[in-house]
């Protein structure tokens, strides 16, 4: 259901900003069709209108396609890649009473 919203999406009315401010009853209306609005000023696209659980997905998926590139870009090594989930676990619970240490420091307030 989502996915044929966000098809939608891609045949987006584009309306004036001051027709969306002149007549945002009816643009609410149009929304809640399920189609998207695309707002413009001086003629260029600024900002989008769409059902709320559209712009969740579409935020999803964006963040998705961030995280991917971000995976991408990371280089890891052969001694990384060799650890095995008792070796992150040891590391962790060594590092878990530093972290709380300097969790704790930080949250404190000045005296």
């Amino acid at each position: 259901m989502v996915a044929f919203k966000l098809f939608k999406l891609f045949h987006a009315r584009p309306l004036a900003s001051r027709e969306v401010q002149n007549n945002f009853g009816q643009v609410t209306n149009t929304v809640l069709r399920g189609e998207g609005v695309v707002v413009t000023q001086y003629n260029k696209p600024t900002l989008m209108i769409l059902l709320y659980e559209v712009g969740l997905e579409a935020m999803r998926l964006y963040r998705a396609e961030q995280m991917i590139h971000f995976m991408k870009s990371i280089t890891t090594n052969d001694e990384a890649e060799s650890l095995t989930l008792e070796d992150i676990n040891r590391l962790v619970h060594e590092l878990r009473p530093f972290c709380f240490y300097f969790h704790s420091n930080l949250t404190k307030a000045p005296q």
